[in-house]
C-alpha cells in the first residue's frame, strides 16, 4: 500500500517539476522561519533564569504622581536597600547598584569600560555569577576593590594572574582586582563586566537621602512570600521617609523584567 502511495507522490512530483518544486520550497522556509523564531522566543523568555534564586528575586519600582501625572520607574534611594534589609521580614537579602563608566589603565592599555557596575556587597549573594577566582563574599568589601569578567581580565592581563593586580581608573584612583568572575550570560539583561564597591562612588549627602534617587533596589524574598504582600509593606516604608509626594513601591519579577517595563506593561 505505501509502496503504492510513494509511486504515485513520486509521478506527481515528476510530471509537475515547478509546482513540486515551489511546494516543498514554500514548506522548507516555512519550517526553518517556525524554528527560528521558537528559538528566538525561548531565548527571549529565558532571560535571567539562570540565576539560582530567579523566581524569588524581585526589582524594586517606584509609581509616583506629579500633578495629574502618573510616572513609572525602577530608580530608588540609597538608602532604600539597607533600610528594607533592616526592617521587613519578608526579604531575605536587599542590594543596589548603578551602572557606571570610566576610563581604565593598565601599563600600557587603557580601555574606556561602559559596563561597570557599582554595587554593595549583597550583589553576588543574590545573583548566581560563577566565581573563578577571588571570594565572592569579600570581594567588594574593601573600597577601591574590582571585580572582573573573564574576558575583561584576559583583555587587560593576558595570560597572568589579575589578582592583586592594580588598574588607574579615571585617572585618579587606583583599583585592585579581588576576584574574576565567568562572563555573564548573554541571555541576562545585567550585563557587566567590571564591579566596583557602590560605597566609592556615593557623596557622603546621598548615604541617607531618600530624595535623591539614582539607585536600582533589588530584593530576595524568603520563601512561600506573596510579593504582592510585600509591595504594601514597601510603600508604607518609603512614605514614612518621604511623606509630601504620592508614591508607591512594587515588586517586579526578575524574570519579567526582559519583556516588560516598570508599569508591568509589555516594552
Amino acid at each position: 500500500m505505501f509502496r503504492n502511495f510513494y509511486k504515485v507522490a513520486l509521478r506527481n512530483l515528476t510530471h509537475h517539476k515547478g509546482y513540486s518544486f515551489i511546494s516543498i520550497a514554500g514548506l522548507a522556509v516555512g519550517m526553518v522561519c517556525f524554528i527560528l523564531i521558537m528559538l528566538w522566543v525561548r531565548h527571549e523568555l529565558s532571560y535571567d533564569r539562570f540565576h539560582q534564586y530567579a523566581d524569588r528575586i524581585y526589582r524594586v519600582n517606584k509609581r509616583f504622581q506629579i500633578g495629574i501625572e502618573v510616572s513609572y520607574n525602577p530608580v530608588t534611594p540609597y538608602p532604600l536597600a539597607n533600610t528594607v534589609d533592616m526592617q521587613i521580614p519578608d526579604v531575605a537579602v536587599a542590594t543596589k547598584f548603578t551602572r557606571y563608566g570610566g576610563l581604565c589603565r593598565y601599563q600600557n592599555k587603557t580601555f574606556t569600560e561602559n559596563d561597570i557596575c557599582a554595587a554593595d556587597t549583597s550583589f553576588f549573594k543574590m545573583f548566581s555569577l560563577q566565581f573563578i577566582a577571588g571570594n565572592s563574599r569579600t570581594a567588594l568589601t574593601e573600597p577601591h576593590s574590582m571585580v572582573m569578567s573573564k574576558s575583561t581580565a584576559n583583555k587587560y592581563f593576558g595570560y597572568d594572574d589579575p589578582i592583586g593586580k592594580t588598574l588607574l581608573f579615571n585617572n585618579t584612583d587606583q583599583y585592585t582586582v579581588t576576584a574574576v568572575i565567568e562572563d555573564v550570560p548573554d541571555n541576562s539583561d545585567l550585563q557587566f563586566d567590571i564591579f566596583l564597591p557602590i560605597s566609592d562612588i556615593a557623596g557622603p549627602d546621598e548615604v541617607e537621602n531618600w530624595y535623591s534617587h539614582w539607585v536600582f533596589t533589588y530584593v530576595l524574598l524568603h520563601e512561600n512570600i506573596d510579593h504582592q504582600e510585600t509591595d504594601s509593606k514597601l510603600t508604607a516604608m518609603i512614605k514614612e521617609h518621604i511623606d509630601n509626594e504620592i508614591i508607591s513601591l512594587t515588586l517586579q519579577p526578575l524574570t519579567e523584567i526582559h519583556l516588560h517595563s516598570a508599569d508591568g506593561e509589555g516594552d
